[in-house]
């Protein structure tokens, strides 16, 4: 059940400063809500804090829940719920997905990019990424990961590396597999007075490259394994057609046929098959400004440009965010609240939720980016039922088109996945 009681206003409406409050939601682990006021250049400034602070070291054990087309936090918080037999107890959004608003164009809603569920590998990443990865007990690691590893088709070993990888040295080996996703699809998107920002496809970004010396895999997930579906000798393969595409050299073209499984992946080192979840998030934030700088840099790979060609970076205006922190002794699921089209309430870049958390905990290790903005939701189960806290906004656009653009003010935006807690044997 999910509490439909009003707990914010919609998105158009203007925040209500959350009344300050700690709840001890089990042993270890505390649901903070509290108002923020900050000045900068443009004045004073108000988000609303949601913050759950998970001891470390303690009972509780983390996962992740996907849906390749996308579903509402809620109701992937519902799902493991269930799969942890009702013992979960706190989630939030993770991950980011390409999201068009073509609803003509089929799939619209993908996961990209890492994809790894109770030990099976969906996908891998083509651009370096920081990665959540949970292991076989349930613990958290947070890394940055380059985009090349080894791989074994039919037991052969392989190694790939990915097409957006910043490694460029290795990109002109002849030895290597390279390898694509719908992350290379890239989206432009479009300012209209009338109908308001669009995402729409680059239609310049839609295949694999040509090249006469290679040959192209085209991967997706049957029978329990990542296999090969199909061999397009000619590439110029459409991202959109695998899960993924692996480009081979001519000279494994013999080795290689329909059905044959990929397995024993490796990302940058780390050996997959030592966790079971495992997710890409946004770049790792630290106290130290300068290395933060670096570790954006470093991770961001742009795939959104306005159309007179200034690309936009996902860190440098002002949004509803949402991160999950690491600090000495916790873990912590923290969303500020927003209203982007509102002065005063527009939210926080990344420098300034830098400095909040800076201040609110002073013990900080690092945090992670996931997606803010319409997707940033935090949900609680409760004896009640569920209850969400985040950007609660509707929208509706265009109003003569598909279901698809009609987000629930309570459900908010579908999103590819969740990371949550739970206690095992509850």
């Amino acid at each position: 059940m999910i509490n439909n009681q009003s707990r914010g206003l919609h998105f158009f409406d203007r925040l209500i400063p959350e009344k300050p409050s700690c709840q001890v939601l089990d042993d270890g682990i505390t649901f903070r809500k509290m108002p923020y006021r900050y000045s900068d250049a443009e004045g004073e400034n108000l988000v609303n804090i949601y913050a759950i602070e998970i001891e470390n070291f303690s009972k509780y054990k983390f996962g992740i829940n996907f849906s390749c087309r996308g579903n509402y936090c809620v109701r992937l918080a519902q799902e493991a719920n269930e799969k942890t037999n009702n013992s979960l107890l706190c989630a939030m959004n993770c991950n980011f997905g390409i999201i068009s608003d073509e609803y003509d164009i089929e799939p619209v809603d993908i996961t990209y990019n890492l994809h790894l569920e109770d030990s099976r590998l969906f996908q891998w990443p083509v651009a370096d990424k920081t990665t959540l990865l949970v292991n076989h007990n349930g613990l958290l690691d947070i890394s940055f990961r380059r985009a090349f590893g080894t791989l074994r088709i039919n037991h052969e070993l392989f190694q790939w590396i990915g097409s957006l990888t910043k490694e460029t040295s290795k990109l002109n080996s002849t030895e290597l597999l390279y390898v694509y996703n719908s992350f290379n699809r890239g989206i432009l998107i479009l300012n209209d007075p009338i109908t308001g920002t669009r995402k729409l496809f680059d239609p310049e970004r839609t295949y694999t490259p040509f090249d006469n010396r290679r040959i192209d895999l085209i991967i997706n997930y049957t029978s329990g394994k990542l296999r090969v579906s199909r061999i397009n000798t000619a590439t110029k393969t459409h991202f959109f057609e695998g899960i993924l595409i692996i480009s081979i050299p001519n000279k494994y073209a013999n080795q290689i046929k329909p059905g044959d499984v990929i397995e024993d992946v490796t990302i940058d080192g780390t050996h997959l098959n030592d966790y079971v979840y495992g997710a890409t998030v946004g770049a790792i934030i630290t106290p130290n400004k300068r290395q933060t700088e670096l570790n954006i840099l470093r991770s961001q790979v742009i795939q959104t440009r306005y159309v007179n060609g200034i690309p936009s970076y996902q860190t440098d205006y002002k949004a509803c965010r949402a991160c999950i922190i690491q600090t000495v002794n916790k873990t912590i699921f923290f969303l500020a609240d927003a209203r982007n089209n509102i002065e005063g309430q527009k939210g926080l870049t990344i420098a300034d939720l830098q400095d909040i958390l800076l201040t609110l905990y002073p013990n900080l290790v690092r945090f992670v980016n996931v997606d803010g903005g319409h997707a940033a939701k935090i949900v609680l189960n409760t004896p009640q039922g569920f209850d969400v806290y985040g950007n609660l906004h509707y929208k509706t656009w265009p109003e003569n088109s598909s279901e698809k653009f009609k987000w629930n003010g309570y459900l908010g935006r579908k999103v590819p996945a969740i990371i949550y807690a739970y206690k095992e044997g509850q």
